[in-house]
């Protein structure tokens, strides 16, 4: 029976089996709000590893669930506004090569794309060597998180959470320099 009692998630037997109980079920409630499985496992991976992340703070027993769902959903809005962005990105790429098309002596377009991808470069090469990695096989050879895992013998979640950390520097460090 749940109890008001608050619980240690550093338990990492209590975690496991939080994980085991909920995970399925977190999985079906993101498909309600994502329509693809691998978003959705994602979603509730990214969910967990928050969770383990901040394992140290006490919450009832009562209020896991709710917490969890709460999180899922919030998880997949934050997907959906990251798709959002990475789609009007896109659309100003393509603007971009179309303007580069129609003038492909344009010098300013040149040394843009050549900044950015000399900055994207240093970027990837800062990585930590295995997440450099697995960023490269990703994203160079369009492996699948699967069989990145069974290449280097690692799990899917060290796949996922690499790729992630890859990610969120890549994110940061472009965003620092359009700023510049």
């Amino acid at each position: 029976m749940k109890t008001d009692d608050p619980i240690q998630l550093s338990d990492k037997e209590l975690f496991a089996k939080i994980y085991t109980l909920y995970y399925n079920r977190l999985v079906a409630f993101a498909l309600t709000k994502t329509p693809n499985r691998q978003e959705a496992e994602d979603a509730v991976n990214d969910v967990f590893l928050n969770l383990w992340e901040k394992r140290h703070f006490k919450i009832s027993e009562t209020k896991i669930e709710s917490y969890l769902y709460k999180c899922v959903r919030h998880e997949c809005i934050n997907l959906y506004l990251r798709k959002k962005v990475h789609g009007k990105y896109l659309e100003h790429i393509k603007h971009f090569q179309t303007a580069n098309e129609n003038d492909s002596n344009n010098p300013l377009l040149a040394f843009l794309d050549k900044e950015y991808t000399e900055r994207l470069s240093i970027v990837i090469e800062k990585l930590p060597e295995q997440c450099r990695k697995i960023y490269q096989m990703s994203r160079n050879e369009n492996l699948k998180y699967q069989e990145i895992a069974q290449k280097l013998d690692v799990s899917i979640n060290t796949v996922k959470t690499q790729i992630k950390l890859a990610l969120q520097k890549v994110r940061n460090e472009l965003k620092e320099t359009l700023n510049e």
